[in-house]
């Protein structure tokens, strides 16, 4: 049984509903613009869909490709993919997750973006940046051969344990937007300070009493599927830190 009234944005549907659905371009678009770089403001975007049983769905799983256009018109590509546990590694192996190396640039001319940026919403830290403060890391890439690109390639990626501030301590739109996707789930109702703008509309799309019975179920069986793989992941690392302790000290 669901007890919260909003979703946890950093499960698989909660995710998807945030920023893979057509009517909510506009929260990925203000999301975005908080973290590229000012010339790159994003105007408006497409997503890459493809086609299952005869119907066309936006492509997200597991990486979301969106085709953006900015404000000076420039057209750019963004990946983006969230990972809530640490499966990879290093940080290297996060990059080559992307499918940077594929033809994934199927609109347009690839000599025509001005830049493509790899995204990562990540709900860990690197072991390698356990101890840098930084929550966001921006880190130049080589155009991937045979591409063709002409404009700069750049992964991007936020690391949201890092992100401790309070409600009362937040006043940038990139503050409020990390701090939703931590804490979303724990509000009864929306507090004072993100009652406004694009704000007000997160909490009316995360609110579950306004879901489909359809979509309360999806919603459902993502939370169960994140919990469980919780529950894993730290049953794995008692299970490592039993086997140390009876080990010893080498």
């Amino acid at each position: 049984m669901l007890r919260e009234r909003y979703m946890n944005p950093m499960t698989s549907f909660g995710f998807s509903r945030l920023f893979c659905t057509e009517s909510n371009q506009d929260l990925l678009i203000d999301f975005l613009n908080t973290i590229l770089p000012f010339e790159h403001r994003v105007r408006r975007l497409t997503y890459r869909t493809r086609e299952v049983d005869g119907t066309v769905i936006i492509d997200c799983q597991p990486v979301l490709h969106v085709d953006c256009e900015t404000d000076r018109g420039e057209k750019i590509v963004v990946e983006m993919q969230r990972a809530k546990h640490n499966f990879f590694g290093t940080r290297r192996a996060y990059y080559d997750s992307f499918p940077l190396h594929q033809p994934t640039i199927e609109h347009g001319s690839r000599n025509q973006l001005s830049a493509m940026y790899t995204l990562g919403v990540l709900g860990f830290v690197f072991c390698e940046h356990k101890d840098d403060p930084a929550i966001m890391h921006v880190v130049n890439l080589e155009a991937p051969l045979g591409q063709g690109l002409q404009g700069k390639v750049q992964s991007i990626y936020l690391q949201l344990p890092k992100f401790t501030k309070t409600i009362a301590q937040i006043d940038q739109p990139f503050e409020q937007w990390l701090f939703l996707l931590n804490h979303l789930y724990d509000f009864d109702e929306p507090p004072a300070a993100l009652q406004t703008g694009i704000f007000r509309r997160v909490f009316e799309v995360a609110d579950i009493q306004q879901f489909s019975p359809s979509e309360r179920q999806s919603y459902a069986d993502s939370v169960k599927h994140y919990r469980d793989l919780q529950n894993v992941i730290d049953t794995a690392r008692a299970e490592g830190y039993k086997s140390a302790f009876h080990a010893g000290p080498k």
